[in-house]
């Protein structure tokens, strides 16, 4: 899927499992550059780098490059503002996520019925690939690449999904916010409320950038436009996916994000997304290469970088469709805006860390 506008929701509340797939626990990681694992470097649940190597062997200019390396890195984002960062990414919010843990029942999502999942060997890729021009692309099961973002909702399901809708013009101080997001009705759900509050909040979470920050700094010809776009690309009795599009626009910024909830419905759950793949050398190939063939740009991320990006709770975006999984990052371009890509991966399976 090309980059779209950008989403962000409020800040992972801290469930369960925020983000993990159908019965997996979450590990809220904080920001890193967009990206998700291998190399076999060591990350800690928080998601920073814990080097495997003794620090005492390390050479003095080996620590200095590390060391400079990992400010660079920091600089990097901190160049979007920490305002942004706070409210966008996840650092200034506390939802209210599941903090129930213990015993999960099993799930049984359509997306997990591929048995014996056998991890593969990683082939070696060329590292520069084409834009797939025959590829299909489409939002149904038979198409090579998600076309979304779209609304792709199962009928069938005993619970029902309703959409609210929230608008609100300033003209005192050139602000426009609007959102919508959708809230579910069933009698089988467990802690319905909270995810309920859940999906609020997170489409929400551009009135409160408007609130907590814009209110507060706005200069004398400033304007601010925030918009948060809600879909529910996928959904059956166990799971639903569902994707908060942001975009933030005001007078020297413009920022595109996506947030993804994948809901545990057997649980009553929000799954961390950093805990459903398997992040190594194989996933980096793949996802590079699938970047390329769907949207004809061969990223120029080192694979340090896409790594922590894909491990990172705030810039992963990880959710289903009918097509297949869909992953990408949110990332910072040349012009320090907040935008993001996304790839399908429809062999998703054999880079799964857990079976519910």
């Amino acid at each position: 899927m090309d980059e779209g506008r950008h989403r962000n929701g409020v800040e992972q509340q801290e469930p369960v499992n925020p983000t993990a797939m159908p019965g997996q626990n979450p590990q809220g990681a904080p920001y890193q550059a967009n990206g998700q694992n291998w190399q076999g470097m060591p990350y800690q649940a928080n998601g920073q780098w814990k080097p495997g190597t003794d620090r005492k062997r390390m050479s003095t200019l080996a620590v200095g490059l590390l060391t400079g390396g990992l400010l660079l890195f920091s600089l990097c984002f901190i160049l979007v503002g920490s305002v942004f960062v706070k409210y966008y990414m996840g650092q200034g919010k506390q939802t209210t996520r599941l903090q129930e843990e213990s015993k999960q029942k099993t799930r049984e999502s359509d997306f997990w019925a591929e048995d014996d999942i056998k991890p593969e060997a990683r082939e070696e890729q060329p590292e520069e690939y084409e834009k797939d021009t025959e590829g299909i692309y489409g939002t149904v099961p038979s198409a090579d690449y998600y076309a979304g973002l779209t609304d792709s909702i199962n009928p069938t399901t005993d619970y029902n999904i309703i959409w609210k809708e929230y608008e609100f013009e300033d003209p005192d101080t050139q602000a426009v916010v609007y959102a919508t997001y959708p809230q579910l009705e069933g009698d089988e759900i467990p802690n319905l409320e909270r995810l309920n509050e859940n999906l609020e909040a997170y489409a929400m979470d551009v009135a409160e950038f408007y609130e907590g920050y814009y209110l507060e700094n706005m200069g004398e010809n400033d304007y601010l436009t925030a918009e948060a776009l809600v879909y529910v690309t996928y959904n059956d009795e166990s799971t639903v996916s569902i994707v908060v599009s942001e975009y933030l626009e005001m007078s020297d910024a413009c920022h595109r994000y996506l947030c993804c909830l994948n809901l545990d419905l057997i649980n009553g759950i929000i799954c961390w997304n950093t805990e459903v793949l398997e992040i190594d050398d194989a996933f980096l190939a793949e996802f590079r290469k699938q970047v390329a063939l769907q949207n004809g740009w061969n990223m120029e991320l080192s694979d340090r970088e896409l790594y922590d990006y894909l491990n990172t709770e705030e810039t992963l975006i990880l959710y289903y469709t009918p097509v297949g999984l869909e992953v990408g990052i949110n990332y910072l371009n040349d012009y320090n805006e907040l935008v993001w890509v996304s790839a399908t991966i429809k062999d998703y399976h054999k880079y799964a860390k857990a079976i519910g």
